[in-house]
């Protein structure tokens, strides 16, 4: 009868611990988490750049601020897929498009912001937006649309 006692007493706390981890592990890889640096093209860290990470499926949006290092960090992100945006004043907005999470990862994907390139035409003023692809290939994109015969300033 003792025995039995002492064997209940110490089997009960031992199963209730490997129940509660095993419960506490499958809790905490649920989401994702997406991080990285954000600078310029000469490698200079860009501080309080707003980054945006924007599920795809559900449109739904994840907003940071690069710290002043640099680093962003967008944790408990749904698996999905995403399109992630960089934006700050004086450079054209970085898009990269294709990127997909799935449980328990964390991916790294670093940014590099461009100088923008502004021309006036008739309309206003134009810029450009750098547009990421999952092959990691660049392209422009002019954010506004100029009318035929419009000259910048820089061309006048």
């Amino acid at each position: 009868m003792r025995s039995r006692r002492l064997l209940a007493v110490l089997v009960i706390p031992v199963l209730g611990v490997l129940l509660t981890s095993q419960a506490l592990a499958q809790a905490t890889i649920s989401f994702a988490q997406l991080s990285g640096t954000v600078q310029d093209v000469s490698g200079r860290v860009i501080v309080n750049a707003t980054v945006t990470a924007r599920q795809t499926d559900t449109n739904r949006t994840y907003t940071a601020q690069s710290n002043t290092v640099g680093y962003y960090f967008l944790p408990s992100l749904p698996p999905g897929a995403y399109e992630l945006s960089a934006a700050y004043p004086g450079f054209a907005k970085y898009t990269q498009t294709g990127i997909q999470l799935s449980v328990g990862q964390t991916a790294t994907v670093n940014i590099t912001l461009k100088v923008a390139t502004v021309l006036w035409s008739g309309q206003g003023r134009v810029a450009d937006d750098v547009v990421v692809d999952q092959r990691d290939t660049f392209s422009v994109r002019p954010s506004a649309a100029t009318s035929t015969g419009d000259v910048s300033e820089e061309e006048r």
